[in-house]
């Protein structure tokens, strides 16, 4: 629809029907992600324990005294979380997709 000076306008009366028809993935579904909860292992639950540690760790170094300045230990032991958690999903990830291939 266009106004009288040729620019386009929004009719707000009509209800808004979408375009495109997105249909989700299946790895999005709900189940499919139930069960990933229930097949955590001892490794996942320690990456991510440890990634979240790191992560709140560098937080709060920003914020505690001297402000703004993050000391190195807390940089190396965000570092190693990082590289723990990253190894870990990145076997589990290699290791899957090698068992699917095959």
């Amino acid at each position: 629809m266009h106004d009288e000076r040729g620019w386009a306008s929004i009719d707000f009366t009509e209800p808004i029907v979408p375009i495109i028809s997105i249909k989700a993935p299946a790895a999005i579904s709900l189940k499919k992600n139930l069960n990933t909860m229930k097949n955590l292992t001892p490794t996942t639950i320690s990456a991510l324990l440890l990634l979240t540690s790191g992560a709140v760790l560098a937080y709060l170094g920003c914020y505690l005294p001297p402000r703004g300045e993050i000391s190195d230990s807390v940089l190396w032991y965000t570092s190693q979380c990082i590289i723990y958690a990253g190894s870990v999903f990145g076997v589990a990830g290699y290791v899957k997709t090698m068992v699917n291939k095959k």
